[in-house]
């Protein structure tokens, strides 16, 4: 099952709530990123705009134990992060004891770059020259 909750308004003590009279409710994945990104990237256009516009002259991928692990069985594995979101396997940071579901992998990664050079990798790995 798959569904798209749209917040109608802002309030900080606001919360979602599922229940059930029998069972368990048991997610695999949530996201709670915007559906309109940024030429439909999976950036959210706010932030996306503000480091377009600082016109940084690198970007820096996670290294270090993000990336290595504490132990190579938690290594980030390239081919991994590659694919739809929903399909990649994420790895344990054993270093810092938490669950990443690799959402920004080096696609991404290699997106911002070609983006911030004036062109932009679609899904389908093809090119295009977009008026950014």
């Amino acid at each position: 099952m798959e569904a798209v909750l749209q917040a109608k308004g802002t309030d900080a003590k606001t919360r979602l709530q599922l229940t059930t009279r029998k069972g368990v409710i048991w997610f695999d994945q949530v996201s709670l990123m915007p559906t309109d990104t940024y030429k439909g990237h999976g950036f959210r256009n706010d932030i996306f705009e503000m480091v377009k516009d600082l016109k940084p002259g690198f970007l820096r991928f996670s290294g270090g134990y993000f990336v290595e692990g504490e132990w190579l069985r938690n290594a980030f594995r390239l081919k991994e992060t590659i694919g739809p979101w929903e399909e990649r396997s994420g790895h344990f940071g054993d270093v810092w004891h938490y669950w990443t579901d690799d959402g920004l992998g080096h696609f991404e990664i290699l997106q911002v770059m070609l983006i911030q050079n004036g062109v932009l990798f679609d899904q389908q790995w093809g090119i295009q020259n977009p008026s950014i």
